[in-house]
């Protein structure tokens, strides 16, 4: 039995999760509003008898008491494991006394007080020159524990070997490789070593450089137990302090974080890469909700910057509502304000890299990082230099985007004057605007670096190509509708499912899959036409697996028309939006053709609100 195996069975999931959420028995289950979102009515689920928790509502997501506990609390799994452990009294270090990771966090440590040696011996004269020139002191080389790794592809191999350490510890450490030929050879050779540790001080691994011309440029430890650059900053465990009180500074390279911090901007950390990923957003949270990205002002970098930031703020607005549920519980009057998210985006002038601006204005620096702009200040004119906004299609895109980041801010004050700007850009009138914040309140953003130019007005949602259903981007209504529709497809027929009702284009193509084989009341899948090498086989996959409450054939019914109203409804007022749009643009000339009828599309908002009301208190009155 492995020692997680060994904490479930001696914590029982209900205790847990109730400590967290107030759970009522409903039948062989427990319920409760969920931890993670704000809702009236409770679709928290949790399932003692397989130990396990679901979220049927905004969420759409689930698992065991590890998942739990590690998304509210915010902690990784090395934390989670301690705590549950110790909630169990149970004794981890009885566990692991093979542990994998000490293996290699001890060979890092050795190997790095060998480089580090090597940068002050002959050998390394060379590379440490290199860093003289660069502006680097002789205090951040000690401080940032800088070394050099020798070009003989064997130095490194054997100094640990003489300690004591065998190949296959070496090879499970990422720090030697084996050739084609069964030969062992030093991972890094003749280049500038960066040790990387984590937030909380641990050496995981090795960054490098070339200082002459040999590729690659930059070379990182390989993929261990212990390092993943992904879930990384570079220089958290030395920024924490200052941090915290004064927000954090994010960089792209090593030398940029390094110089930053001889230059007393010591809040400043590196991603090792243009895109941020969810791992590292989390570790940002953990220790201040300001932050200011320094971002390359050219196109490219914008173009990266903005397939970025969408995942960013989707972790930096998950923790947060984890964070206001546990506020919320302590002191309510706190809950709306305690943790709003402060995201500026500094852009570079004259392209230059952050440490060539340190080096040569600390002062400019300084100044850049005071008048950075709010993350939608930013996101406007960048958005403006990709989608043609002189459309109304390029119009209705950028509302698209940035309608997310406006609604996710809680102060009601900030997010009126956000709207008074995007309108201003825009030039449309606010209230259009605001009438329609509901409709993409929910949504992801998802910036994409395609122009729109073309001109054709068309009822049909602008999409950014989606190249298979299994893309990043999730709709929960759209996939909870699926669900309901190919577990239960019985149900198609007097749903009212219609294509166009779905946003995310491989969930419209299952969809209209679904319609027209839906006749077929004893309907296979083998039968909907689907090529075994599509993607939306996988789709299919998911839907079906996709754990669903218990209910009865009337209330399936019921609540899939239910469902699907609630589509159209998010249909039509994009229609509505689209619309206004166009009749802004048309200088008020009201012969538009009929489809596009802002008086019709209200009446069908108006129908389909009374509707599913309707259907609603006929469920109701089922049960």
């Amino acid at each position: 039995m492995t020692v997680i195996d060994d904490i479930k069975s001696r914590l029982d999931i209900v205790d847990v999760i109730s400590g967290y959420a107030p759970l009522s028995r409903a039948g062989q289950r427990y319920k409760a509003p969920c931890p993670f979102h704000e809702e009236k009515t409770a679709s928290f689920m949790v399932y003692p008898e397989r130990q396990s928790w679901h979220c049927y509502g905004a969420c759409s997501s689930g698992g065991d008491v590890f998942t739990f506990v590690m998304q509210i609390e915010n902690i990784d799994f090395a934390e989670t494991l301690r705590r549950l452990a110790q909630q169990a009294g149970i004794t981890l270090s009885e566990h692991n006394k093979n542990n994998p990771q000490k293996a290699i966090l001890d060979i890092n440590e050795e190997l790095n007080t060998f480089f580090k040696e090597l940068l002050l011996s002959n050998q390394g004269s060379e590379t440490k020159e290199y860093l003289l020139n660069r502006g680097i002191s002789e205090d951040s080389i000690s401080t940032f524990e800088l070394g050099y790794s020798p070009k003989d592809g064997t130095s490194s191999l054997n100094y640990l070997t003489n300690k004591g350490i065998n190949l296959e510890a070496l090879l499970d450490a990422g720090v030697v490789r084996k050739n084609d030929h069964g030969q062992y050879r030093d991972w890094f050779r003749g280049r500038l070593i960066i040790p990387i540790r984590n937030s909380k001080g641990e050496l995981c691994g090795f960054g490098s450089r070339s200082v002459d011309s040999s590729l690659p440029k930059y070379l990182n430890s390989s993929k261990t137990a212990l390092f993943d650059k992904g879930t990384i900053l570079y220089g958290l465990n030395l920024a924490k302090k200052s941090a915290r009180t004064d927000g954090l500074v994010i960089v792209e390279g090593y030398i940029d974080a390094i110089i930053a911090h001889q230059n007393k901007f010591t809040n400043v950390v590196a991603s090792m890469g243009t895109a941020l990923t969810f791992e590292q957003v989390s570790e940002v949270r953990k220790v201040t909700n300001k932050v200011v990205m320094a971002l390359d002002p050219d196109v490219a970098g914008q173009q990266a910057t903005l397939r970025s930031l969408a995942s960013s703020w989707d972790v930096f607005q998950k923790t947060v509502v984890t964070s206001r549920s546990k506020v919320r519980d302590q002191n309510p009057l706190l809950f709306n304000r305690q943790e709003d998210l402060e995201l500026k985006i500094a852009s570079l002038p004259d392209s230059l890299d952050p440490d060539e601006l340190i080096r040569r204005s600390p002062e400019e620096w300084a100044s850049l990082l005071t008048n950075a702009k709010p993350l939608f200040e930013y996101l406007l004119p960048a958005l403006a230099n990709q989608l043609d906004v002189s459309t109304p299609q390029g119009k209705s895109r950028v509302v698209e985007v940035l309608f997310p980041f406006i609604a996710s801010i809680s102060d009601p004050l900030q997010q009126d004057l956000y709207f008074q700007r995007l309108a201003n850009y825009l030039d449309i009138p606010e209230h259009t605007l605001k009438s329609n914040v509901h409709n993409f309140a929910g949504r992801n953003p998802r910036p994409s670096s395609t122009t729109y130019k073309d001109h054709h007005a068309s009822s049909q949602r602008i999409q950014t190509p989606v190249d298979t259903p299994s893309n990043v981007e999730k709709d929960p209504i759209e996939e909870y509708c699926l669900a309901l529709s190919v577990q239960f497809p019985e149900t198609i027929p007097n749903s009212g499912l219609a294509p166009e009702y779905f946003f995310l284009p491989g969930n419209r193509a299952l969809a209209d899959k679904l319609i027209e084989f839906s006749d077929d009341r004893n309907m296979q899948f083998e039968k909907l036409g689907i090529d075994e090498d599509s993607p939306l086989v996988e789709l299919l996959e998911q839907l079906l697996s996709k754990d669903l409450p218990p209910m009865d054939y009337r209330d399936r019914s019921s609540i899939l028309q239910n469902t699907v109203k609630r589509l159209e409804n998010r249909y039509l007022r994009d229609l509505k939006l689209k619309e206004e749009i166009l009749l802004e643009e048309s200088d008020n000339d009201l012969s538009m053709d009929p489809e596009f009828s802002i008086l019709a599309t209200n009446q069908r908002i108006r129908t389909n609100e009374t509707n599913r009301t309707w259907i609603g208190t006929i469920t109701q009155d089922r049960r």
